[in-house]
């Protein structure tokens, strides 16, 4: 009847207006009369970056340094910070006099310089940023700024071109736009980045696979990696902002600085294990040895192949894979046998975790106290120290790198990580003597007796 056929055509218009308001991203519907009433849907105001970050070098350089805004910007690059990373701000250059805005290394050892810009990046922002890369033998140069001319963007890409052609070896440049809004409704702020260029290694390997139809190792080496990582994704959850590209390796931590599940592959084999390269060759010998101890168990877990152990400069311990390589054409089963595999190292490093990390740390702690701490540096440490702990009792929010970042103003022989760790050896001292330690800073016992006596002796003078 008409009055049914009107009521389905009414039925069907709302079941069209919820579909499209759930494609629109809209959490909840409401009907008014046999309508939809949409949400109040507002769009933020741009601003002058000025406004949130009055100078480059004392306001917004310092802001980029923090994790939150770095790791997102480094995500907009497709680049993994990690949680054990490194940060230095106006890094001075050998043998050029300027500063580097920002000097960071990833946890995977990714080395990125990090040139930031008000207004347009101009040609002297843009060559120091490439003069900085070539110093410091990184291999990612970030341009941060408010727009990037047209020419730069075009340099940007042919860069980008050659830097493909030289591999490992090439630096690559990814141009990102910085802007900033508010709200009406609210007090602050909200920025973010925008990338505006950047490698494009699917291209290079797409140019060359029509100019080689299809068969170069390059055009091999990616298909392998673009259909293998996912598997390593499923079966270890690392490898999550690894990309695709024609190299012969993949890695990712496990959240340990320096230790790494690592995919090696050649033409016709690959290798999966662990890649321990922490940049001290004693703290690597150190966290092989932690794995080696427990050889035989180790190797029960690998029943079809033979763990092969490395100990150099870097440290391995692997199985090679036959007959599984980029040239091979595996199959999907194979590529699956593989992560496996990753999978089986993930579990037993994180197994480890603690113990690895602790015997790294160690080392390095050694290495950092060449010269040893004074009474009167570990007394700063301690001041610091309880500063925050000050802080955390009376529940206050605090950013410990802020304290941390004054600690070595107040210490210039001193490195961020090096006093991070003395925090930790603080921590294990206070709870040795069943006090209470801050919340983040678990204690680390690689600590020696008399430095240890120190720090005692000086809580004592300073905790009532």
């Amino acid at each position: 009847s008409y009055l049914e056929v009107s009521r389905l055509w009414a039925l069907t218009k709302i079941a069209w207006k919820v579909n499209s308001t759930q494609r629109l991203g809209v959490d909840s519907v409401t009907l008014s009369n046999g309508y939809l009433s949409m949400p109040d849907i507002k769009f933020l105001n741009p601003v002058d970056i000025r406004e949130v970050w009055k100078r480059e070098d004392t306001d917004f350089t310092p802001w980029l340094a923090n994790e939150e805004p770095l790791k997102v910007l480094l995500e907009e690059c497709g680049i993994d910070l990690g949680t054990d990373f490194q940060v230095r701000t106006e890094l001075k250059i050998p043998g050029v006099n300027r500063k580097l805005d920002l000097y960071v290394q990833t946890e995977s050892m990714q080395s990125i310089a990090i040139e930031n810009q008000y207004s347009e990046a101009d040609h002297d922002h843009f060559t120091r940023a490439l003069a900085y890369a070539v110093g410091l033998d990184t291999n990612v140069v970030i341009v941060v700024a408010e727009n990037h001319r047209e020419e730069f963007v075009e340099l940007s890409r042919y860069l980008n071109d050659a830097a493909s052609a030289y591999g490992e070896k090439g630096i690559s440049v990814f141009l990102v736009k910085v802007v900033a809004h508010s709200s009406d409704s609210e007090d602050a702020y909200y920025p973010s980045f925008e990338l505006i260029s950047g490698p494009e290694e699917w291209k290079a390997v797409v140019a060359k696979s029509v100019s080689t139809a299809g068969e170069s190792r390059d055009v091999l080496l990616y298909d392998f990696h673009d259909r293998l990582l996912p598997h390593l994704r499923m079966s270890t959850g690392l490898f999550n902002k690894t990309n695709p590209a024609a190299e012969v390796w993949k890695a990712a931590s496990i959240g340990i600085k320096g230790v790494n599940i690592r995919v090696l592959t050649s033409q016709n084999d690959t290798v999966v294990g662990c890649w321990i390269h922490t940049g001290s060759s004693d703290a690597n010998l150190a966290a092989l040895e932690v794995l080696e101890k427990d050889k035989d168990e180790l190797q029960g877990f690998f029943p079809e192949h033979e763990l092969s152990w490395t100990k150099r400069k870097t440290c391995y311990v692997e199985v090679r894979v036959e007959d599984v390589g980029y040239a091979t054409n595996p199959t999907e089963d194979e590529l699956k046998q593989v992560s496996l595999l990753a999978k089986v190292f993930a579990e037993r490093l994180n197994s480890y975790f603690d113990e690895l990390k602790s015997s790294i740390l160690e080392v390095m702690d050694n290495e950092d106290q060449q010269g040893k701490w004074s009474k009167e540096e570990l007394g700063v440490a301690v001041d610091i120290y309880i500063e925050m702990l000050a802080q955390e009792e009376q529940g206050k929010p605090y950013v410990k790198v802020d304290y941390l970042r004054d600690g070595v103003l107040r210490l210039p022989t001193r490195t961020l990580k090096s006093l991070e760790l003395r925090m930790q050896n603080i921590s294990a001292v206070l709870d040795s003597r069943g006090e209470i330690w801050i919340d983040g800073y678990k204690p680390a016992r690689n600590v020696g007796a008399n430095v240890s006596a120190m720090i005692e002796e000086i809580l004592e003078s300073k905790i009532e």
